[in-house]
């Protein structure tokens, strides 16, 4: 008869014989235990021997001997037979195993009183099944939610730093470029007055300055005199020009015969030459080429002065 077949037929009540009844109750998988709890009399399974790590030859010896001892030990909570014959039975029941060494095990048992006699003697039977790892499994899936949870409450709260971060961001974006708006139509503005401005200065210039400089010129002048004019008609002209802007930053500092000098030297003149149109020997306009490099920091530069003219000019 197959192991299926036999349990059908426990199942559906047929009686058994004793040798087919030792067959079904050792090749169940959970462990299996009956206990009469008056005389000490108990049997157990293979699966149970291994779950508490005995022998089941040891266990078996025990069972005969009607000595509960060895069983009792086996289990953290001895009054759990006691349990069982108050109640009657008991349903997925959580306890310890002790093991041989020691150490312990996670079971869940299911027992129930399967023969009672009126002098209080009870027959037990018991199934326990091992479930240390589900325990850990579920310790371990319990930290893993946990972690989970702190991971997600992490996660919202970068989520929702980088929101605010994001808002900043466009506001100061929105910030920036009503600013940049502000500033070009104020850039727009300058500009503007700086061309009325020197479209104003221009004017003034050919009103008020250049007629005295045209009768100037036609009047007797010295060849130094002249060149003193003509120096002034051309500064005159370029108040508002880019060599006008060189003599009040570039060439600050400067003395009007210096000015004149450096104009000359723009113009590309050399020393003889400046010399001649000023009237002066050469040794003045050294002298004074001398005075402008120190005025204007090139005294120990070996920087052409020519060059640094035209340079911020």
């Amino acid at each position: 008869m197959a192991v299926s077949d036999r349990s059908n037929v426990a199942r559906r009540g047929i009686p058994i014989n004793k040798k087919q009844f030792l067959t079904l109750f050792e090749l169940l998988p959970e462990g299996i235990v009956i206990l009469d709890t008056d005389d000490g009399w108990f049997s157990v399974n293979s699966a149970l021997a291994r779950l508490v790590d005995h022998s089941r030859a040891t266990l078996r010896h025990a069972g005969r001997r009607k000595d509960p001892t060895l069983l009792n030990r086996c289990f953290a909570d001895p009054a759990i037979w006691d349990k069982i014959c108050l109640q009657g039975c008991v349903t997925n029941l959580e306890t310890n195993l002790v093991r041989k060494g020691g150490d312990r095990i996670t079971a869940i048992v299911n027992g129930a009183v399967i023969h009672k006699r009126g002098n209080g003697r009870h027959v037990v039977g018991m199934s326990i099944l091992d479930i240390t790892e589900h325990k850990k499994m579920a310790r371990r899936l319990l930290r893993t939610k946990s972690e989970l949870r702190r991971l997600k409450q992490q996660l919202e709260s970068t989520l929702e730093d980088l929101g605010t971060a994001q808002r900043f961001l466009q506001e100061s974006s929105r910030n920036l470029e009503k600013k940049s708006q502000a500033t070009k139509v104020v850039m727009s503005r300058a500009e503007q007055n700086n061309r009325e401005l020197k479209r104003s200065i221009a004017h003034n210039v050919d009103m008020l300055i250049t007629p005295l400089i045209e009768h100037l010129k036609s009047t007797s002048l010295t060849e130094a005199q002249r060149h003193l004019v003509e120096t002034l008609d051309f500064n005159v002209q370029h108040l508002t020009s880019q060599f006008g802007i060189a003599v009040a930053y570039g060439l600050k500092g400067l003395t009007p015969r210096g000015i004149q000098i450096c104009k000359m030297i723009w113009e590309g003149k050399n020393s003889r030459e400046i010399a001649d149109a000023m009237g002066v020997t050469y040794l003045t306009v050294i002298t004074q080429r001398k005075d402008i490099r120190r005025r204007l920091g090139l005294a120990k530069k070996k920087q052409n002065l020519a060059s640094f003219i035209k340079q911020v000019m």
